[in-house]
Parts: C-alpha cells; sequence; structure tokens
C-alpha cells in the first residue's frame, strides 16, 4: 500500500509539474513578440479552446474579407456610373465637347461591364461563403485568446487582445490577428448562417 501511494505521489507531481495548454501557449506567444528597448510586457490572460473551421479558419477569413472588398468595388463602381451618366446628360446636347462626351460613354460602357463581371463572381463567391459557414466543423488546432499590456516611458496602454491559432500539437503559431478582426470574422460567419437558412427555407429544402 505504501508503494502504492508513493506512486501516486509520484504521478501527481509529474501531472502537476506539466505545463497546461494555457502555459504551452503563453510561453509560444511570449517567445513569438518583439517587445522595444526600455518596455516591459506584462500577460494578464490567456485562454485555450479547441479550434475548428469555418469559425477560427484564417484561410475562411480571407475568403470573406476578399467578398468585403469585392462589395466596396462594386459599390464604388455603381457610384461612378452613376456621376458619368449626369455627366454625360449635362453636356451630350453640346457639340464643341462631342469628343469628351464620346469619352464619358466609353468609360460609362467599360465601368458597366466590370459591374456585370463583378456582379457575376460576387454570386458565385457569396454562395460558396454560405456554404462553407454553415458546413460540419472541423477541427484544425488550439485557438488562444491572449491578453496582454505593454509598459513604456510614457505609461500603460489599454489592454490589447490577440486571438492566435496553434497547430494541433501546440508547436508553432499558424495565424495571428487582433481580437476586434475576430470578432469581426465571427459576426460574418454569423450573418452567412443565417443567409444560408433563409435561402434554403425560400428554396424549401
Amino acid at each position: 500500500m505504501k508503494k502504492l501511494m508513493l506512486s501516486v505521489c509520484a504521478l501527481f507531481m509529474i501531472v502537476a509539474c506539466t505545463n497546461s495548454p494555457a502555459q504551452k501557449a503563453e510561453a509560444l506567444i511570449k517567445s513569438s513578440k518583439t517587445i522595444a528597448k526600455g518596455t516591459t510586457y506584462e500577460v494578464i490572460q490567456t485562454t485555450v479552446d479547441s479550434a475548428f473551421t469555418p469559425q477560427d479558419d484564417p484561410d475562411f477569413f480571407k475568403q470573406m474579407e476578399e467578398a468585403t472588398q469585392m462589395n466596396e468595388r462594386y459599390n464604388a463602381l455603381q457610384k461612378e456610373f452613376s456621376e458619368l451618366k449626369d455627366s454625360i446628360a449635362k453636356i451630350s446636347n453640346r457639340p464643341e465637347l462631342k469628343k469628351e462626351c464620346e469619352d464619358l460613354i466609353q468609360k460609362q460602357k467599360n465601368i458597366d461591364w466590370e459591374i456585370d463581371l463583378i456582379k457575376d463572381k460576387g454570386h458565385e463567391k457569396y454562395t460558396q461563403l454560405m456554404e462553407i459557414a454553415a458546413s460540419e466543423p472541423r477541427f484544425i488546432g488550439f485557438k488562444a485568446m491572449h491578453t496582454y499590456r505593454i509598459h513604456n516611458e510614457a505609461g500603460s496602454t489599454l489592454p490589447i487582445t490577440e486571438f492566435y491559432l496553434l497547430d494541433t500539437e501546440m508547436t508553432k503559431i499558424k495565424y495571428s490577428c487582433d481580437s476586434i478582426y475576430y470578432a469581426e470574422a465571427q459576426e460574418g460567419i454569423h450573418n452567412l448562417v443565417i443567409a444560408k437558412a433563409i435561402k434554403d427555407d425560400r428554396e424549401g429544402k
């Protein structure tokens, strides 16, 4: 019995000395940070959880960002098209501005062509994003939310929280971004899931 108790105690000590997931993540993040001379780095909290697609997938974040940029370009072109239309209307009856009018008309045609192209690509991209957002989650490693502050001669900054995606062995950082960007990505995914549900409901799926 005495030997058994000693073995149990030894096992407990081994487990107790093993770094927790949060400690492993914190050490990995600390080693990756470059702190300017004269500053101190204070960790407030590090939380770790399993990471899954699509919620924690940086590749999906990038696709959503590309779709957002595409939408912004579409809106900018629509505005430019409308402005050209107004300009053409103002000079269309002035013979001395015929060449300028023709140039504006050609520019308007080019913009109209790009608008149609983005519209087609955008519809295809949006459909793909909805499907991915509603897909079955797949384990891709671990995620860490790391909150810290940096002290310097000017005083303390506000707490900063960053998202980190770690590999399945917790030995490498695969991706990182600030918590605001991560939260925006989560909101985007949530909206895509809702859009997919509405679409399926309309189609009777």
